[in-house]
């Protein structure tokens, strides 16, 4: 879950018309959902679940990313950006490498749909059969590829993949951040790792920020026949700066909300096979003219929101 959560969270552009590009994030959720009402029953918390190479899976997402940028003109606001993108993935997921933890790293998947949506223009740019390969990043400052057929897709191609597809990973532990050393019963809510979370996300060039947040055992459910414990975690980072802002721009203040709510199978290995997760960054930050009169107060609102369900395949 962490790992999601850090690749939302890396700043890649800035400038006066700053833009903040938010790399989204794979997390296992619940989205349709039976419940089985409350019970005195402890589960266990296993956030995470390893898997082995080779392991197959059709994958089913729908990720929005939306951008809106406002200068503020004495007590009105124009608006600078304002863009939305929705993308549609299906496809037949296949583990070709994965870390000493069982995190998967190199991941292939077999197009069945990619559909791109932008300004209300709908676009394929993979079309059906087209094998991508991505190999995600696991080292700070690493960047990740994605390919097909040995090339690297082009960026607005990746960009749209992102908000879809995990491109980053880390080796700390997810139970070690939403994790609780305890079963718990349906209702028990518990604090996350903080600390943890806070260093994971600043080494790999995150926003510093100061994080609170708590997970909560929502309820017992089934999902695709399988018995579940759903988790829901909520954070907020009070941001504190955004790398890599170029001279002439301060910051001033700035949020971010994350919403991730997880189905996860009481026998605590198999895989969650729904997800959903909102995020939405708040930036407010000043861009120096050449005169006093001519400094920019800018406003930045980054929603992201994203979910999936995946069916294990033999």
């Amino acid at each position: 879950m962490h790992s999601m959560i850090r690749s939302s969270l890396l700043s890649r552009r800035s400038g006066a018309a700053l833009a903040l590009a938010t790399c989204s994030v794979l997390l296992f959720g619940a989205s349709s959902l039976a419940a089985q009402g409350r019970s005195s029953t402890r589960y266990d918390i296993h956030f995470h679940r390893p898997v082995a190479v080779g392991a197959r899976a059709r994958i089913e997402v729908e990720g929005t990313k939306q951008t809106v940028m406002e200068r503020r003109n004495g007590r009105t606001n124009e608006t600078m950006r304002d863009d939305t993108t929705q993308v549609r993935f299906l496809a037949v997921e296949r583990v070709l490498a994965v870390s000493a933890s069982g995190k998967p790293t190199t991941v292939e998947y077999t197009v069945e749909a990619f559909e791109v949506t932008t300004a209300g223009q709908r676009s394929t740019p993979l079309a059906a059969g087209s094998v991508l390969t991505v190999v995600r990043a696991t080292q700070p400052g690493a960047e990740p590829t994605m390919t097909v057929s040995g090339r690297p897709v082009a960026e607005p191609v990746a960009e749209a993949l992102g908000i879809v597809i995990s491109r980053r990973q880390s080796e700390t532990s997810d139970d070690d951040v939403f994790g609780s050393p305890t079963p718990r019963r349906v209702g028990e809510r518990w604090g996350i790792n903080a600390e943890l979370a806070q260093r994971e996300l600043a080494s790999g060039g995150a926003p510093d920020m100061r994080l609170t947040g708590n997970v909560r055992a929502t309820e017992a459910t089934t999902v695709d026949s399988m018995a579940c414990l759903v988790l829901t975690a909520t954070m907020r980072g009070q941001l504190r700066g955004i790398p890599n802002m170029p001279p002439t721009a301060t910051f001033r203040t700035g949020t971010v909300d994350l919403t991730m709510t997880g189905a996860f199978p009481v026998d605590g290995t198999s895989r969650p096979p729904t997800g959903q997760v909102s995020m939405v960054m708040d930036v407010t930050f000043t861009v120096a003219g050449a005169t006093p009169a001519a400094t920019q107060t800018i406003h930045m609102v980054v929603r992201e929101s994203r979910s999936e369900h995946i069916t294990p395949l033999p």
